[in-house]
């Protein structure tokens, strides 16, 4: 069709075909924005040298185990707690993209700290700018529900954390092969890795912004939905009224959210272990060190490789089978928070390496996969548009917990206590967790078999109200089935019957009249009729006489030749 045919359609049919395209391009673009995230996750995640960072500070950069683990690495928790204030805050107000980019400058500004200075100070800086990236990374998921539908978030959720794990797993194999065959150095590696984030924030500009648009339409759908009929603000019109009405709407937000018990449950699951998980890694390569003393290079990458190859087809097969979250999630809960206590403790004693590898392999594998499940589930409950919020502060009380078990037990200015005896620490709040949620899935046990009881009870008592009801109906509406013997019946024996049985006669007609006595039996019929049969309408006037049918035929014509 050419260009002058289009001129023949008329304005409806050109919205049509311009709908259809929008369409179109919208399905495509559809397909091609789940890849984009994904190799987005995939590269963001390649941290080349990040498995021999305790080898490199202490032999490159001359700092002792001391200064790492109580001058060092505690401003990392600071920063990450303070970070995540504004970020929590101003996320779902600047439409995720900013926070995103803040991520891979904080990355950037930790990476020139390790390549290019070597003292103390310069090395906090670090960790606080390691901090910030590591708050900002909130905003990736929250940008992937932003911009997707719901039905698409366990998915997603699971391909992009998936695309994470294996991020992470191509860098550590590549630290530990290129230490291993002796390509480069812990230095080389370092930077290599300050080479990556500079591409990753490339990628981070061409990546698609989120529509403030999207986002007031899905606030008035959500509105459209809900049965309350109080009045509400009007919707923003312009990008500063949408920062407004969503920096008016926060607290509100914050209620609504977590005043859903499902949400709270899930969310305080994600900062108790989020908080150990964070120890957890943090300390890890400094109890590998003390049983490392040997000059043999180590197989920490190898360890790291491992819980990310394991996690990235652990989260993938979890997608695939389909669980009730809402009925056995406690229950899993319970399970995971007592196997990783008994890693923990496992770990903190053991003076194998290949032992600690293979607790710490299963510790933080059960971390990535049920951290995965924990998004989607909060995720898929949220009643407004306020991602980055939930997952803000879900991060941010763990951050304050990590804070506090920081300056309590590893600070100089707290216990100060060794790396085995932390461990010991962390172990003991999993316990902790998994005690919580067993009283919570034994009350809801208790109280489901209360309820069982009590549906029993109460359906024994509908059903014998229910019987008594249905009895009394058919002893008003049904007659009985009355066996008559064979004898010779007179007229006043065939007519009293039928006035007994509620059939009304002429009162008018002579008890002897023919006439009468026929019509009366005609009305009988010579089929029994069951109550079943008598429907709710038929007023009990209209009852039917259940009576033998041969029997009856032989009284009424022995009757007849009496007559």
């Amino acid at each position: 069709m050419g260009a002058e045919d289009y001129k023949d359609l008329d304005e409806s049919k050109m919205a049509v075909v311009a709908s259809r395209l929008k369409s179109i391009r919208k399905r495509d673009f559809a397909y091609f924005l789940p890849i984009l995230l994904c190799g987005y996750s995939i590269l963001k995640e390649i941290k080349i040298g990040e498995p021999f960072m305790y080898k490199y500070q202490t032999e490159y950069l001359n700092l002792t185990a001391n200064q790492l683990t109580s001058e060092i690495y505690p401003y990392f928790p600071y920063a990450y707690l303070l970070a995540l204030i504004p970020i929590f805050l101003l996320t779902d107000l600047f439409l995720y993209k900013p926070t995103m980019l803040t991520e891979v400058l904080g990355q950037i500004g930790f990476r020139s700290t390790l390549v290019f200075t070597n003292d103390i100070t310069a090395q906090q800086a670090g960790q606080i700018s390691y901090g910030v990236a590591s708050a900002s990374e909130v905003a990736f998921f929250s940008y992937i529900y932003a911009r997707l539908e719901k039905d698409q978030y366990r998915k997603l959720t699971s391909w992009t954390r998936a695309g994470t794990m294996g991020g992470r797993t191509f860098g550590y194999l590549t630290s530990q092969v290129i230490i291993l065959t002796g390509l480069g150095t812990y230095r080389d590696l370092n930077k290599i890795a300050l080479v990556l984030p500079c591409i990753v924030l490339f990628f981070c500009i061409m990546l698609p912004r989120v529509d403030w648009k999207v986002m007031v339409s899905r606030m008035a759908e959500s509105r459209s939905r809900s049965n309350k009929v109080k009045k509400s603000r009007p919707l923003p019109t312009s990008y500063s009224g949408y920062i407004v009405y969503r920096a008016r709407k926060l607290k509100s937000d914050f209620m609504k959210i977590y005043s859903v018990g499902f949400i709270r449950k899930w969310s305080f699951w994600w900062a108790m272990t989020t908080c150990m998980s964070l120890q957890v890694s943090q300390y890890a390569q400094t109890l590998w060190g003390e049983v490392q003393q040997e000059k043999k290079s180590p197989f920490n990458g190898f360890a790291e490789a491992g819980y990310t190859f394991t996690s990235t087809f652990a989260i993938l097969a979890m997608n695939a089978i389909p669980i009730n979250w809402d009925k056995w999630g406690e229950t899993a809960l319970v399970l995971i928070s007592g196997v990783d206590a008994g890693l923990l403790i496992w770990y903190s004693q053991t003076q194998s390496i290949w032992v600690m590898y293979g607790c710490y392999i299963g510790y933080r594998s059960l971390y990535q996969v049920m951290i995965t499940i924990a998004q989607w589930n909060i995720a898929k409950k949220m009643v407004c548009e306020s991602y980055g919020l939930v997952f803000g502060v879900n991060s941010f009380i763990a951050l304050i917990m990590q804070s506090i078990i920081m300056f309590v037990v590893a600070d100089k200015r707290g216990l100060g206590m060794k790396v085995r005896e932390q461990y010991l620490v962390y172990a003991g709040c999993h316990l902790f967790i998994a005690i919580v949620f067993a009283v919570s899935v034994g009350i809801t046990v208790i109280s489901w078999l209360i309820n069982r009881r009590k549906v029993k009870k109460v359906d024994g008592d509908e059903h014998n109200d229910t019987m008594a009801v249905i009895e009394r109906p058919m002893s008003r509406k049904s007659t009985k089935s009355y066996k008559v013997e064979p004898m010779e019946l007179s007229v006043a024996n065939a007519v009293n019957p039928v006035s007994d049985m509620s059939i009304e006669e002429p009162r008018s007609a002579p008890p002897h009249d023919m006439s009468t006595i026929e019509s009366h039996f005609d009305g009988f019929e010579s089929e029994s009729y069951d109550s079943e049969e008598l429907s709710e309408d038929e007023g009990p006037r209209n009852h039917k006489v259940s009576l033998p049918g041969g029997t009856m035929a032989a009284s009424f014509s022995a009757s007849f030749s009496k007559v």
